[in-house]
């Protein structure tokens, strides 16, 4: 099944029933294809598994799975692409579930065409859903972390098999009177997590359960979201209401700290006319930055003076053993010579409403998707020119 639309320089897929703030790619080497959520809470929802084909510059519809709760999170899996989390509202509590994308075969077989199968409960939220995530690295394939407004739960997915339930195996509250805006799990030290809290960005230690840092008025106004360098140890950037993105290297704020001083970011990006909601490291070539907002657009920045580059001799060597996280192909890519001043690369205006979520493609590094509130999703490409100034160096 198929509703898009097409011209030479994106494609874009209406099929949506309802509003949508949730998108994730999945990890299929061999197709590009990301997952698509709804979000009423009065009506039926759905998720959408569609697929980008290249060679037709088209979006079509593969598998539309049912989901009744309004759909607050999406999570995908990047080990098993027939695995993902969902966090809901039932409307009555907000609770999550980690699900099997059941085949066609296998629905054929058992006479079942249920399309998913319920594998894990996650309950006991306090308040809102920020996110449920998997263990970025693979490493570690039992270990979840979710967020609410108050708190980061770590679970555990060895279940009890009778009552279908994650073990919580630790919990941090932030305090009764701090509001969790946004998470992120750094890929390149997974015991390392961020929150932020209104502007504050806070670093918690997942194997001390305590804050190790803290950066104060991080933004202008609350933060939105967080994202992690996945090529670069301690390098995280920011994102908020004040419409600006903040690159920061939290080794060095530590001695503002410790000066009394307020840290300053390394670099700042201004470019947005409203809140600035989603920012995301391309996963190979982290100088590419997409963001999205509240303005309708989707922004490309390129950033090259915060990518990744070859480590000399004399650096630190615990850095070098967290760089070998990264994949091969990831470092190969990343150690190709910066190219460009920091800046904004293109602005992308083919949404007409607020734009919740954006996504890499995980194996097209050139490919990406948006999905804005009125459930419109746009595939779009890097700029030839900027992607041929990068790979070709």
């Amino acid at each position: 099944m198929s509703s898009a639309h097409t011209n030479k320089n994106l494609a874009t897929y209406t099929g949506l029933k309802y509003q949508s703030t949730t998108l994730a790619p999945v990890y299929d080497e061999n197709h590009i294809e990301f997952l698509i959520g709804t979000r009423s809470l009065r009506e039926e929802n759905e998720i959408h598994l569609v697929e980008y084909i290249e060679e037709k510059n088209e979006i079509i519809c593969n598998r539309i799975l049912d989901h009744k709760p309004e759909i607050w999170s999406l999570s995908s899996c990047n080990w098993d692409p027939s695995l993902l989390i969902t966090g809901y509202n039932t409307g009555m509590e907000f609770a999550g579930s980690l699900w099997r994308i059941k085949t066609q075969e296998e629905r054929e077989k058992a006479g079942d065409f249920s399309d998913m199968e319920k594998l894990v409960d996650f309950n006991g939220f306090n308040g809102r859903i920020k996110s449920i995530l998997f263990d970025p690295t693979g490493e570690n394939k039992e270990k979840v972390i979710s967020v609410d407004e108050r708190s980061i739960q770590i679970w555990n997915l060895n279940k009890n098999e009778k009552e279908k339930e994650a073990k919580l195996d630790n919990k941090i509250n932030v305090g009764e009177l701090e509001v969790i805006t946004a998470s992120a799990w750094d890929f390149l030290q997974p015991h390392q997590f961020a929150t932020s809290n209104e502007s504050s960005l806070r670093i918690w230690d997942l194997r001390t359960l305590k804050e190790t840092q803290e950066i104060e008025h991080a933004q202008g106004g609350a933060i939105r979201d967080l994202a992690f360098n996945r090529n670069k140890p301690w390098h995280i950037a920011t994102a908020g209401d004040d419409f600006l993105i903040n690159f920061w290297d939290l080794r060095n704020t530590k001695e503002f700290v410790y000066q009394n001083k307020q840290p300053q970011a390394l670099i700042t990006l201004a470019g947005h006319s409203h809140w600035v909601w989603n920012i995301e490291f391309n996963p190979i070539y982290d100088q590419l930055l997409l963001s999205s907002s509240t303005d309708s657009t989707v922004k490309l920045w390129n950033v090259p003076s915060f990518a990744f580059e070859l480590l000399l001799e004399d650096e630190d060597e615990s850095d070098k053993t967290r760089l070998s996280r990264g994949n091969r192909r990831r470092q190969k890519s990343a150690r190709s010579k910066r190219q460009g001043h920091d800046g904004l690369a293109k602005s992308y205006d083919s949404h007409e409403d607020s734009v919740y979520a954006i996504s890499w493609s995980p194996f097209e590094p050139w490919i990406f998707a948006s999905v804005s509130y009125d459930g419109k999703l746009v595939v779009s490409h890097v700029p030839e020119k900027l992607k041929d100034e990068i790979s070709l160096n």
